[in-house]
């Protein structure tokens, strides 16, 4: 799991969260390349902003509604990484390998 500040960079100066994400898609391409000739895929995933308890403890509603908006799509569930993750470690998943599957509802692009 790594995170879209891996690509856009954290808020509120959170640089060591923001380095280790960026550290894991770095990782998981290294990986990929070591694990491909035994068949073994790598990948990553970068949900976006998700709707979670956690996100209102830190943000309250006020910050989170302002957060929303940001996101084209809206907020995203936990069940939306989760039907990434089981897409991946299913047959879908089957030729991908070191890639990083961005969850993130269209709030960011490269």
């Amino acid at each position: 799991m790594t995170s879209i500040v891996a690509y856009r960079g954290a808020l509120f100066g959170h640089v060591h969260y923001a380095a280790t994400k960026g550290g894991i898609l770095s990782f998981t391409r290294t990986l990929a390349r070591t694990g491909a000739p035994y068949n073994i895929t790598v990948n990553a995933l970068a949900p976006g902003i998700i709707e979670t308890e956690l996100l209102f403890q830190t943000h309250g509603a006020e910050g989170v509604e302002k957060l929303a908006k940001t996101v084209p799509l809206g907020l995203g569930k936990p069940r939306d990484v989760g039907l990434a993750a089981a897409f991946l470690a299913g047959e879908g998943g089957r030729y991908l390998t070191g890639i990083c599957l961005d969850i993130n509802g269209g709030m960011n692009f490269h």
